[in-house]
């Protein structure tokens, strides 16, 4: 359902931890600018849930100097333009993208249990044929929202996303 409590979440006003972005306040969320980049526009969320603590699997991944943590089903953007859920992120093969839309290479990956919150937020309902708003800048990275997590198929079936069959798991 999402990232790790303390996931650090792009606003117009700086970051805050993703289990702080209410209904109604606002986050950036992106859309492909046609030339590798993104234009980020505050938008409202519309979608804001999580669990507080539980044992949880989990996927770490280490960028950089950076970590971020995630459900499996977590969609990260690909420098392809389109997303990949973070089960089947293979370190030296993939990469993620930044803010600016510049490739990041991914260092490692570990898959373990979490006992911490994980939240998961949307900044629309619904998913109409593109990841126009979909996109949120986590830990420095591009990542799909909710909405974009759970509407992952129908991304596929436009191209959007990297179909599961695609690629091997890690």
């Amino acid at each position: 359902m999402g990232l790790a409590y303390g996931t650090a979440t792009a606003t117009p006003n700086g970051t805050k931890p993703i289990q702080n972005c209410g209904i109604g306040d606002q986050v950036l969320a992106g859309s492909p600018n046609g030339s590798g980049g993104f234009n980020w526009t505050p938008v409202e969320v519309q979608f804001s849930s999580g669990v507080p603590d539980g044992r949880t699997p989990m996927i770490f991944i280490r960028f950089g100097e950076n970590r971020i943590i995630c459900t499996p089903n977590q969609p990260f953007l690909m420098p392809d333009g389109k997303v990949k859920r973070a089960e089947r992120l293979i370190p030296g093969v993939d990469r993620l993208v930044n803010a600016e839309g510049k490739p990041v290479e991914i260092s490692d990956i570990v898959r373990g249990d979490y006992t911490r919150g994980v939240h998961g937020i949307a900044t629309d309902i619904r998913l109409i044929g593109s990841l126009d708003h979909h996109l949120l800048i986590t830990e420095g990275v591009v990542t799909g929202d909710y909405c974009a997590e759970i509407s992952f198929d129908e991304l596929a079936k436009n191209g959007l996303a990297v179909k599961d069959d695609e690629e091997s798991a890690i």
